[in-house]
């Protein structure tokens, strides 16, 4: 409503994704569809943010409506998007997106894909330019890693994995 009557401080394009993430979050996976998609509309039409946090956070919210319609591959290609953004600002939420990337490939039944991307994770959020606590990233990462490996069983010595990833 507030942003019908333009009595918002925020974006069109940052109301119209959130909008689409509460209505993901809620079940209404419809109504948050139709808001994702326009909020892309409205990235489109305004160049000026394409580049920007808000097109990052657009595109993680798509990947993540997509993830739960079991839409796998195009939960992939909205997160390459949200990664070129983040690369072209500097690696901002990288972190979050490589978690969300193995969330996707475990979806896709891809165990490799979804280690190298904890992995990638790992190294964002050690090295890379984070917003938040560089420690806990780091722990979210290596604790997903050993989470999955364990739930997984992907190897006969899967529990002491876990442990040499949670030691390391």
């Amino acid at each position: 409503d507030a942003l019908d009557k333009n009595d918002t401080p925020d974006t069109q394009l940052k109301v119209l994704s959130q909008m689409g993430y509460f209505y993901n979050v809620t079940g209404d996976y419809r109504n948050g569809i139709d808001y994702l998609w326009r909020a892309i509309d409205c990235l489109k039409s305004e160049p000026e943010n394409e580049i920007s946090e808000g097109a990052i956070e657009l595109y993680g919210n798509l990947g993540d409506i997509y993830v739960v319609l079991s839409m796998g591959e195009d939960a992939l290609k909205a997160n390459d998007e949200a990664i070129r953004i983040s690369h072209l600002l500097g690696g901002r939420y990288l972190p979050d997106l490589y978690r969300f990337r193995a969330t996707i490939f475990d979806l896709l039944d891809e165990p490799d894909s979804v280690l190298t991307n904890l992995d990638k994770s790992y190294h964002a959020a050690r090295y890379g330019n984070v917003e938040g606590n560089r420690n806990t990233m780091m722990r979210a990462a290596i604790s997903e890693k050993a989470d999955y490996i364990i739930d997984r069983g992907l190897w006969p010595d899967s529990i002491d994995a876990a442990v040499a990833a949670l030691e390391a």
